[in-house]
């Protein structure tokens, strides 16, 4: 099993529910359950099954798009320090689940993100689902993901680059 291709989880129901947004408006609701196949319980563990850890800042979300029933937001990160792996260049192509219990990424806000490239090798996907998913607030990063509970919820930048590498 290639957790690379799973994204570190499984999705149980592709899409349990579809709902309309508001009324005359376009916006739809997803929801869709997801399991962890894996329940990470170290930074070290994480950049493990990551091929690229990086710290950049969002620039723009490019697209939605639906994949087997799941749908994915995509999102262009400005790389400002590479912690593990190389980058092929300056911005990275990030494809995160667009559902309800995901973490969801801020146009201006930085982060140090967890990837590993998606099948097609278009893009890259979070690590662990949210779990490879951290804000940074000053000195500090703080974790996105509320299920990834094992995991440190706030840390420094100098250890997750220690624990990183």
């Amino acid at each position: 099993m290639k957790v690379s291709t799973l994204l570190g989880f499984a999705v149980v129901a592709f899409v349990s529910a579809c709902s309309s947004g508001p009324a005359g408006s376009n916006q739809v609701t997803h929801h869709v359950d997801i399991s962890l196949v894996k329940d990470y319980r170290s930074i070290g563990a994480l950049a493990h099954d990551s091929t690229l850890v990086v710290e950049g800042s969002v620039t723009r979300k490019v697209s939605q798009t639906t994949l087997g029933g799941v749908p994915f937001n995509n999102w262009i990160v400005s790389i400002t320090r590479v912690l593990k792996g190389t980058a092929s260049a300056p911005t990275v192509d990030v494809r995160l689940v667009a559902a309800d219990n995901t973490p969801i990424l801020k146009v201006g806000s930085s982060y140090v993100l967890f990837l590993t490239p998606t099948p097609d090798r278009k893009a890259l996907y979070i690590v662990g689902a949210g779990a490879g998913v951290y804000e940074r607030t000053g000195r500090q990063l703080i974790r996105q993901d509320s299920a990834a509970s094992r995991l440190p919820r706030t840390v420094s930048i100098a250890t997750m680059i220690r624990d990183v590498r």
